[in-house]
């Protein structure tokens, strides 16, 4: 068994192109989605190969990159147990303006955490991530807390 995998990139959702070979530091199966650094920051791909025999990719193995995780698929908003506070949010804006050059993918990744962490909608974790809005939402959260 290697850590060696091959993978397609994710594009409009879908594996597309060519295979690419990776290093991986953790587990996965035939099928599971990974992050990894592309061109433009975090992106996404597919396993489609697992255990690629070393001797394969010998003549590039010194140029060979790995992948960064597994993707975790997002958990749905009724089983969201962490409560969204003004110090969570203001821990992500202090990750969001320690991205220094800013860069699209991680700027993304991000944002893809706080949504799926506490149940947000892509507009509601943009704007918290910028300081916008930042008491509406809170209590609009902890109504729904307060109501269950």
């Amino acid at each position: 068994m290697t850590n060696i995998i091959k993978l397609r990139f994710l594009r409009a959702g879908q594996p597309a192109g060519r295979e690419y070979t990776y290093f991986t530091p953790c587990k996965v199966a035939i099928g599971d989605t990974v992050d990894l650094e592309g061109k433009q920051g975090v992106v996404q791909g597919v396993v489609t190969q697992i255990d690629v025999p070393e001797a394969e990719i010998a003549p590039f193995k010194d140029r060979a990159k790995t992948i960064t995780g597994k993707v975790t698929p997002p958990q749905k908003t009724e089983a969201v147990s962490e409560k969204l506070t003004a110090k969570v949010v203001a821990e992500y804006q202090k990750r969001r303006q320690d991205m220094k050059p800013l860069r699209a993918g991680p700027y993304k990744a991000l944002g893809r955490e706080l949504r799926d962490r506490f149940g947000l909608t892509d507009r509601e974790a943009i704007d918290l991530m910028n300081g916008r809005n930042e008491l509406e939402i809170l209590a609009k959260y902890e109504g729904e807390e307060n109501a269950s």
